[in-house]
């Protein structure tokens, strides 16, 4: 078993340093840097998949061949692999940065081209029963599907947002940094149909993960699907704000990305009489 303790963490070092030595110096060093739990746990558990056998097997004789042997032997989709290498990339980039190898391996990875296909958002009929069905059933779930499905709120924000973010009055939700992916302050406007759906009273904030697969549990039951689509409230959000609005860089600044990235993914995914239909939102 991989120890990750403090102890195990080389402090200056040029050359004997193991794989496990290495992993335990990386994942130190990310949450020295305030990287995010969820980050550095993912990073962690990937990163024991790949020492799994070869502990102590020095860090510097890991070479392209190494890598590419790994990914081969594994079944993942074209998008897990580039993100997977991503994970790798940092481990090796790390140690070349600390003197421990001469160069990043993961560098002279040839990298899989992902073809893009348009994201997966809710029809207006979709998004009209999940949001009744929790104003009927599970009214604890409302504002959650309210603040991601009409307003783009990430997942991973609700679960670090609470009540005292939700200003009904002015109709914005403030975002703090530290609740941001990004790290960005950034207030986000609530259309007016959002507004009626939201009550402090009832709605639950913030919405852990655990709690959040319940909910979209539900919502899948609610629509018949068996899996959730990643990401499908925010894109749902992104599309039918981008078509209200026809304003990239307003609905930008709201969401917390670059109307480049919005225009790339999100428009004309959405006619305007769908659009009319999904805003039509019985209060």
């Amino acid at each position: 078993m991989i120890s990750f303790m403090q102890n195990t963490i080389p402090a200056r070092m040029t050359d004997g340093v193991s794989l496990t030595q290495a992993i335990a110096a990386l994942v130190r060093a990310k949450e020295i840097a305030n990287c995010r739990p969820h980050y550095v746990k993912s990073l962690r558990s990937y990163l024991r998949q790949f020492s799994s056998g070869r502990e102590n097997s020095p860090i510097a004789g890991f070479d392209i061949f190494t890598i590419e042997e790994w990914f081969a032997g594994r079944s993942e989709s074209v998008t897990t692999q580039a993100s997977n290498a991503g994970r790798l990339s940092a481990l090796f980039a790390f140690c070349a940065r600390r003197g421990w190898i001469d160069r990043n391996p993961c560098e002279m990875l040839e990298r899989p081209r992902i073809e893009r296909k348009p994201p997966q958002i809710l029809t207006p009929e979709q998004a009209h029963k999940i949001l009744d069905a929790a104003r009927r059933k599970r009214p604890h779930m409302l504002t959650f599907f309210t603040l991601s499905m009409l307003a783009g709120i990430r997942p991973d924000e609700l679960a670090r947002i609470t009540w005292s973010s939700v200003d009904a009055v002015r109709g914005i939700v403030t975002v703090d940094a530290e609740a941001s992916k990004v790290r960005r302050r950034r207030l986000v406007r609530l259309e007016p149909e959002a507004l009626p759906l939201l009550n402090p009273k009832v709605g639950r904030l913030p919405v852990s993960r655990s709690t959040r697969r319940r909910y979209l549990s539900f919502a899948c039951s609610m629509v018949g699907w068996i899996d959730w689509p990643q990401d499908c409230l925010r894109h749902s959000a992104a599309s039918y704000l981008l078509a209200r609005h026809r304003d990239a860089g307003a609905v930008a600044m709201t969401l917390g990305n670059s109307p480049g990235i919005l225009l790339n993914h999100y428009q004309e995914l959405v006619s305007p009489e769908d659009c009319r239909r999904f805003w039509e939102i019985r209060p």
